[in-house]
């Protein structure tokens, strides 16, 4: 079981789960996921803080919940984007604070081969499409075609925006958890500032140490992984970083110009 998937077992046949990791093969697989959902449990609590991954884990781990004769409570703690946000909808209940954010989009992978391999890859997309506009639909009441001109916006409401759209029942005070890591927005088309400003903080650095508390603070990373970090992003201040790259990239390599 992932480190960032974590059940809290408590009295009275009642589970708390909480993904704060991505969605799938790399984070929370619906298999993982799936295996704790004893049939006996008659309350189960779903904190999310998560970037989204797999469609289709997503989907698996939402028929799970719905289909389950307990009652579901989903809380959005900072993020549930893409695959969570899927996962999120499964809930009776479904809360999150007013500066936490939902995303949705369409559905999208990367294929190869002929041209009637990629006729059938895009045939697949758009059914899955056609899945996320029912789940979607059915928890908010808003028309197909509404669901689908959201998903092809790429689509991010806060908390108060996606109570007003009904993708949430009620509002909720904000806890501490840990920041969307950048890794985390490498996933998006058009990450919101109010998220992107959580990176800010990268540039009031003055050592090696504040670096890696800020890794472990802001990003959700180990104390061994931060460090590996480091040490991996060294490399940067060895050669000139082009503009293509990504703008945490030429952060870091300023940084540790500057530390070095």
């Amino acid at each position: 079981m992932k480190s960032w998937f974590s059940v809290k077992n408590s009295i009275n046949n009642k589970v708390e789960l909480s993904i704060h990791d991505e969605i799938g093969l790399w984070g929370v697989s619906a298999k993982d996921f799936i295996e704790v959902l004893d049939r006996g449990l008659t309350d189960i609590s779903v904190s999310i803080h998560s970037p989204g991954g797999s469609a289709l884990d997503g989907i698996a781990m939402y028929n799970a919940l719905r289909n389950h004769p307990a009652k579901v409570s989903v809380h959005v703690e900072g993020i549930a984007a893409s695959a969570a946000s899927i996962v999120a909808m499964a809930g009776d209940e479904i809360t999150m604070p007013e500066d936490a954010f939902l995303m949705i989009h369409n559905p999208w992978t990367m294929a190869s081969g002929e041209s009637e391999d990629l006729r059938a890859v895009a045939d697949t997309l758009d059914k899955m499409r056609d899945s996320l506009v029912n789940i979607y639909q059915k928890r908010t009441g808003i028309s197909g075609a509404d669901i689908e001109s959201m998903l092809n916006e790429e689509t991010w409401m806060n908390g108060t925006e996606a109570l007003e759209k009904g993708f949430v029942t009620s509002l909720k005070e904000p806890v501490k958890i840990a920041a969307l890591s950048q890794d985390f927005a490498k996933h998006f088309k058009a990450l919101p500032r109010a998220l992107s400003s959580k990176f800010s903080k990268i540039e009031n650095i003055s050592t090696i140490k504040e670096f890696e508390s800020y890794l472990r603070e802001e990003g959700g990373f180990s104390h061994t992984e931060a460090k590996a970090i480091v040490s991996k992003s060294k490399s940067f201040n060895q050669r000139e970083v082009d503009d293509s790259e990504d703008k945490v990239k030429n952060q870091i390599a300023n940084l540790l110009e500057k530390l070095s």
